[in-house]
């Protein structure tokens, strides 16, 4: 599910990141695309190593936590960058649309 929410989450910044006559990503889009390929990358290595220190192969160490602070961060950002090219869209269309009347 958390995987599905970060292709769910960049989906709704790429959709957000074509502003009125540019057609390509916008700074929030690359940001928020980063920070989600950085999620997915922490809790694959989160899950890997509570998965390794429950099988016993290796010794219980502070690497989870520190897997789930970076996933944490990630999100996050994730969040900021999609609220951010939200507004920067709207912002961006109400200039447009008060300079056509």
């Amino acid at each position: 599910m958390q995987l599905l929410a970060v292709a769910g989450v960049v989906a709704i910044a790429v959709a957000f990141s074509y502003g009125h006559r540019r057609s390509w990503f916008s700074h929030w889009t690359w940001l928020t695309a980063a920070a989600g390929v950085l999620w997915v990358l922490a809790t694959v290595a989160y899950w890997l190593s509570i998965m390794a220190a429950v099988d016993g192969s290796s010794a219980p160490s502070g690497l989870p936590n520190v897997v789930f602070y970076v996933g944490l961060a990630s999100l996050l950002i994730m969040v900021a960058g999609v609220i951010a090219a939200v507004v920067s869209r709207a912002v961006a269309r109400r200039r447009a649309s008060a300079t056509l009347e």
